[in-house]
């Protein structure tokens, strides 16, 4: 379940692969404290833990996306110095 963060993802600075391992970690230690006899509401959680980053996430690689493919004579001029 985390892993397929990397695949929806823009490969871009790696933001699905760190969230993909941000998530994966914080279910482990959710799941392994569930099997030592922690109560299992401890997995409820996740989507209150995960979630808002998960939002935030799709958030910045949108606007990314938008502005690495907008096109625009003012972008292209801001952007003309930097780019090769």
């Amino acid at each position: 379940m985390p892993a397929n963060a990397s695949h929806i993802h823009s490969p871009v600075g790696g933001q699905g692969m760190n969230t993909g391992m941000q998530d994966a970690a914080n279910l482990a230690w959710k799941f392994a404290a569930v099997v030592r006899g922690a109560g299992e509401g401890l997995l409820n959680s996740y989507h209150e833990e995960r979630g808002k980053v998960g939002k935030a996430l799709l958030r910045s690689t949108e606007r990314g996306l938008k502005a690495a493919t907008a096109s625009s004579p003012l972008i292209e001029a801001c952007a003309t110095p930097w780019l090769p």
